[in-house]
């Protein structure tokens, strides 16, 4: 009896030993900050811990012929060109920074090519609307993406990938492209110009291939075609077909058919009309929109995936087109089942 209460009584002190330490182990009181970096340059941070709360500043610093071009990473809201960056250490943080090769500069892992719904298409896009057939499974891919695009910013199109998906290419249809599709929710179908589809896709540049330019005083850009510097001024570098350029330090890197695509689509599934706003997906660049004065239109072509500026941001645009901020609605009263416009602004007819 004595020996069962001893035994009894050391089982309960070793319970209370453990229960000691599980319940009394001391909660961590930091996070790991992880930073990566793509190419020749440094950041003023190594990777480890970090305390709970702690407020520190990224500073990213290029070597000589490379330019830092932006963050991205978990942890941050969004991909940002900021520098310094600050951080505020609320949770772990896996952060990149990213350092473009001036003499041969390659976006691969970097920019656009970094998001997990862009750079798996955005590779393959020349090849997936050359191949002749207008209802590929590539097509379908790229629809998909969208779809997946809408999802991250709350936005349910799924019925979508159950209904026919195609396209086809036609001559002077009066546009870069055209959705045939809109105020109809049973089809998805974007009709490219046969005139421009070539230099737009077919002839679309990989990254790597620039050729470089000066601006002048006036900000006019001078080819520099042979690269032995004769143009005065600043100079700067560029694709070939506008696929990206740089200015002033602004890494515009959304390839033209990624944002041609986007917006025939938002046509098409939204069911949105033309802007007038600059730098914004559903704006025309022909100048036309029903609206609005032409006059008003300030069409920006050019979108940066890292720039917070609200002019240039490829994602303040996108957020805006699938969140119907500022966003028109096309007159779909006359169809069937009035389909569902995606914009906040209702109208009545087209003007």
């Amino acid at each position: 009896m004595k020996k069962t209460l001893l035994f009894q009584l050391k089982n309960l002190f070793l319970l209370t030993i453990l229960c000691f330490f599980i319940t009394c182990k001391k909660k961590s009181n930091s996070y790991v900050l992880d930073i990566s970096i793509n190419n020749n340059g440094s950041v003023n941070y190594e990777s480890g811990k970090q305390p709970i709360g702690e407020i520190i500043k990224l500073q990213a610093t290029p070597e000589d012929g490379f330019e830092f071009i932006g963050w991205h990473g978990d942890g941050l809201d969004n991909p940002t060109d900021e520098n310094p960056l600050t951080l505020i250490m609320d949770s772990n943080k896996d952060i990149t920074a990213n350092f473009l090769d001036l003499n041969n500069p390659d976006y691969s892992g970097m920019g656009i090519w970094s998001d997990e719904i862009y750079g798996n298409i955005i590779y393959d896009i020349p090849d997936e609307l050359t191949t002749g057939d207008t209802s590929t499974e590539a097509w379908t891919k790229i629809v998909t993406a969208f779809v997946k695009d809408a999802e991250r910013h709350g936005l349910d199109l799924n019925y979508v990938l159950d209904g026919k998906i195609s396209y086809s290419i036609e001559s002077k249809i009066g546009a870069g492209a055209r959705a045939r599709g809109s105020c109809r929710d049973d089809e998805v179908h974007t009709i490219f110009n046969k005139e421009s589809h070539h230099g737009t896709f077919v002839k679309k540049l990989k990254t790597g291939d620039w050729i470089y330019a000066r601006i002048d005083d006036q900000g006019n850009v001078n080819i520099d075609k042979d690269g032995d510097g004769i143009a005065e001024g600043e100079i700067v570098w560029f694709w070939r077909n506008n696929f990206s350029y740089n200015k002033n330090g602004v890494h515009f890197d959304v390839p033209h058919a990624l944002k041609l695509i986007w917006h025939e689509l938002g046509h098409d599934i939204l069911n949105l009309d033309h802007n007038c706003l600059s730098n914004n997906v559903m704006t025309s660049s022909m100048g036309t929109a029903y609206h609005c004065d032409q006059s008003q239109i300030k069409f920006n072509g050019y979108f940066s995936y890292y720039s917070q500026d609200p002019n240039l941001s490829w994602q303040k645009a996108v957020k805006d087109m699938f969140e119907g901020a500022n966003q028109w609605c096309y007159d779909c009263t006359k169809y069937p089942g009035i389909p569902k416009c995606y914009g906040e602004l209702q109208v009545g007819v087209n003007n």
